[in-house]
């Protein structure tokens, strides 16, 4: 299981792009900063749809994800295998430009999270960015200013503080200029993790002092090497300045950036009780929850695939298996040990799931998101194939999916064939206005 914070995200991130591109599904989870509160009005068994979800809408708007997993499942149809990468994302709002986020964070789940070895010396020190949609946009409307970066250290009081460290930077650099020979390096080492706007803006002011350098970024460091002036090199800092300004912009997106993947390829996303963490990634990830339960129902089928919920499909696994099964309830380490070392093992399952760079761990790491997402997963894949191998009896309620090979474009195609048949998973169907999310609300 692969942990991703600010110093390996940038080098992960073609593999992980990659995985996602080729996938036949992704399954999530999170883990908060806090939970309800109990300031809010309580749910009511008399609420309607709407009323539910306004009540959500109040109680998710302040909390954060601050652990993002992902489970990536590959189907490689010659073995019949998924080969299947985990990952866990640290993910914490970061101050960009005017942009100070508040998060808020609840005494309980802090403790829960300890007891579960949560490391927040990595969620504080070496997270992974994001940005909203709301904030891209300002930022990219901010950055036509030709002053942008000026105005950017002026107005940032983080930046400001440490104006002392980049003037010692400046003096290092400038010192090694006035006696370096045209097309001779100097290499400035940088810590891996620092503020990804520190190392943008070093850049700019070290162009915007010495001008006749080319600055190559490594993960390492910067390599700087002397030039000679002439009309080239004023070009060639123009459009330096404005690389900088997409850098910078591109290092800001962290996370976000595969959101918007998984956003655009509409890949099936799998979940368990997953209607809370879609109305957080929605709200954190992408913009503020729609005040009206109709526009929310809208954003989902707009901006994410199929939505399956294993909590909801165990209830109908639970119907169909033998009534002497020990299956004492639906929570995912219930469903997991019931599937891979309970009695859910008798049933035939011709495809098999292999973890890639990573050996599962003996004892189940719950609450761990990454560990957590793959558990989701591997219970989607063998409750499928249960339901599956009933599916020639007289079940009514199974759809004849997974009999083809797990490759997305057969989803895609059973959606457009069989819109009006009901869908296995009684799940969030984001094409027909979030069953889970309605399903969760009427609970």
């Amino acid at each position: 299981m692969g942990e991703i914070t600010c110093e390996n995200f940038y080098s992960e991130l073609p593999v992980i792009e990659e995985e996602i591109k080729e996938c036949a599904f992704i399954s999530l989870d999170m883990e908060f900063s806090k939970l309800f509160d109990n300031v809010s009005k309580p749910f009511s068994l008399f609420d309607t749809t709407e009323e539910r979800y306004n009540k959500l809408h109040r109680k998710v708007s302040d909390i954060t994800c601050i652990q993002f997993g992902m489970a990536i499942y590959v189907y490689d149809d010659k073995i019949k295998t998924f080969k299947t990468s985990t990952y866990s994302f640290y993910t914490y709002p970061q101050t960009f430009y005017k942009s100070d986020s508040v998060v808020n964070f609840q005494t309980s789940c802090v403790e829960f999270l300890c007891k579960h070895s949560f490391d927040f010396n990595k969620l504080f020190h070496s997270r992974v960015p994001y940005l909203t949609d709301e904030e891209e946009l300002k930022i990219k409307s901010e950055m036509l200013d030709e002053l942008f970066f000026d105005k950017y250290f002026e107005t940032n009081i983080k930046f400001r503080s440490i104006e002392e460290e980049l003037m010692k930077v400046l003096k290092i650099v400038s010192e090694w200029y006035d006696t370096a020979n045209y097309g001779e390096q100097t290499f400035l080492e940088i810590n891996g993790c620092n503020e990804p706007a520190f190392i943008i803006l070093m850049q700019y002011y070290l162009l915007k002092k010495l001008k006749y350098i080319l600055i190559d970024e490594s993960q390492l460091g910067l390599n700087i090497t002397k030039i000679e002036a002439n009309t080239n090199s004023e070009i060639l800092n123009k459009t330096v300045h404005e690389n900088l300004k997409l850098s910078l912009l591109n290092k800001m997106m962290g996370v976000k950036y595969l959101m918007k993947l998984i956003s655009k390829l509409k890949k099936p996303i799998i979940g368990h009780n997953c209607a809370l963490d879609i109305l957080i990634l929605s709200n954190q990830f992408f913009t503020p929850l729609p005040e009206n339960f109709k526009d929310f129902q809208n954003f989902v089928s707009n901006n994410f695939g199929p939505i399956y919920d294993t909590k909801l499909l165990c209830k109908e696994v639970k119907r169909i298996v033998s009534k002497n099964d020990k299956w004492i309830g639906s929570s995912l380490p219930e469903i997991y040990s019931y599937l891979k070392d309970g009695d859910g093992k008798k049933y035939p399952d011709s495809i098999s799931i292999q973890l890639t760079s990573v050996e599962e761990p003996q004892d189940m790491k719950l609450h761990h998101a990454g560990w957590d997402a793959y558990y989701t997963g591997y219970c989607f894949v063998r409750m499928i194939h249960i339901i599956k191998s009933f599916s020639c009896k007289t079940h009514s309620r199974i759809i004849y999916k997974l009999k083809t090979t797990y490759k997305v474009e057969n989803y895609s195609v059973y959606q457009r064939k069989k819109k009006n048949k009901q869908i296995i998973c009684l799940s969030l169907a984001i094409i027909t206005a979030c069953v889970t999310i309605m399903k969760y609300l009427r609970k």
